[in-house]
């Protein structure tokens, strides 16, 4: 017995091989892309309830827009207790109620009457049931591939950016045909019955099955502990991450990128009707900038395969900035063209969480480690679309939410260029 679980205890040490067992892992791939269109339905379509609830209620953009941020804030506390749960338990153990959360979320949000209830369910319930599902499928999908890990991400992350091509329009068309509670209902249905069964395909690789075992079972053992954590564990962690240099660049640049892109992605569809374009046709524009994200994760994807993911992080960033600048001319060929360039660096951007926290933090307890990396993702996605609200609310316009996505997004531009690159591995 103590020589198999020495052999399984050194593989474990070297890195994961999920090819010894006889398993396909581009069906891992494929089911994540599925699950990650659906995980990111709210997201991508919210923007476009966003009048409608307005409409209905009177209520300000700021106060709406605080309801994403209390759902972002929400991940952000919860998205690494999920990836511990995830390294630990298996990800079908998280990801199948989070999906149960969402599309609870759905359908109670067409009962909502009061802002509070939009706070609760958009805001916590959303949240929670958000938190999970993303770490725990892009960190499975890492641990399926060791080779080509970049295209692998590339091609399960396009889903997320299929979202925007399919629920912008799709919850437009809804809302215009039957309202908006009843559209949210409809989405809430699509949801339960796509996500959850697909949800109980879900599975790490072989080996990292075993490794989950023997971790709970606290067999497999490094510098004299146990592998067998609790999630007390996880928070204990923290300052060790906090005082790694490399963390805590990765940790700030993502956070400001994603600030920058959510402001613009939760309020571009207000934008452009503000602007006289009509609703659909600014859903329409949306779904363009879905498309080209799909393009961008599918293109460095495999790109930081070849010229390793800080390069590919500071190319994207440069897109987006270069996108938010050109946003501010209010000329449509312009916005058509923006939201080309702001969909390919934004969705680039998607695939390097997993890979940069692979390259810079290792692949031990990946899906901890994304979560870690995940914590200033969503506390950026807090953050821009309170803004976004707040600014328009102030000065009636969102042409200073524009220039501040872009300073946003230089600034972790000029942060992930001091990246030390030898510190990919």
């Amino acid at each position: 017995m103590a020589r198999p679980l020495a052999k399984i205890a050194k593989t474990v040490k070297t890195g994961f091989r999920p090819h010894a067992a006889n398993a396909n892992p581009w069906i891992a791939v494929a089911i994540a892309t599925v699950l990650l269109l659906v995980w990111n339905a709210n997201n991508a379509s919210f923007g476009v309830f966003f009048k409608p609830i307005i409409e209905e209620f009177g209520w300000g953009r700021g106060a709406v827009s605080l309801a994403i941020t209390i759902r972002w804030l929400v991940v952000a506390v919860s998205v690494m207790f999920m990836g511990h749960f995830s390294d630990r338990y298996g990800p079908r153990s998280v990801v199948l109620p989070c999906f149960l959360l969402i599309s609870a979320g759905f359908l109670l949000m067409s009962r909502v009457t009061a802002i509070w209830q939009l706070y609760l369910v958009q805001g916590l319930l959303m949240g929670v049931g958000t938190a999970g599902p993303l770490v725990c499928l892009i960190s499975t999908v890492a641990k399926w591939h060791e080779k080509k890990r970049g295209l692998a991400l590339g091609v399960a992350t396009a889903g997320t950016g299929l979202a925007i091509v399919v629920f912008p329009p799709l919850a437009a068309g809804l809302i215009s045909a039957i309202g908006w509670q009843e559209a949210s209902v409809a989405m809430g249905l699509g949801t339960l019955v796509i996500a959850v069964t697909g949800s109980l395909f879900v599975k790490n690789p072989p080996l990292a099955k075993n490794q989950n075992a023997l971790a709970t079972s606290g067999e497999v053992k490094r510098d004299g502990q146990s592998k067998s954590q609790g999630p007390l564990d996880v928070i204990r962690s923290l300052p060790h991450l906090l005082r790694n240099r490399q963390f805590l660049s990765i940790f700030m640049f993502f956070l400001l990128f994603q600030a920058g892109c959510q402001l613009v992605n939760n309020h571009f569809v207000n934008y452009m009707t503000d602007a006289g374009i009509k609703t659909l046709m600014a859903a329409t524009v949306m779904s363009v900038t879905g498309m080209a994200g799909v393009a961008g994760r599918l293109a460095m994807g495999p790109l930081s395969d070849k010229l390793g993911s800080r390069t590919d992080a500071a190319i994207c960033c440069s897109l987006v900035a270069t996108a938010l600048v050109l946003l501010t001319f209010k000329v449509e060929p312009l916005m058509w063209f923006s939201a080309v360039l702001f969909g390919v660096g934004w969705g680039g951007a998607a695939p390097l969480v997993p890979a940069m926290a692979g390259d810079y933090l290792g692949q031990e307890r990946l899906a901890t480690m994304t979560g870690s990396v995940l914590v200033g993702v969503n506390l950026g996605g807090a953050i821009g679309p309170w803004l976004g609200g707040f600014l328009f609310d102030v000065t009636n316009s969102y042409l200073w939410a524009l220039i501040l996505s872009a300073v946003l997004a230089a600034v972790g531009l000029a942060i992930i260029l001091r990246l030390d690159q030898q510190g990919e591995n």
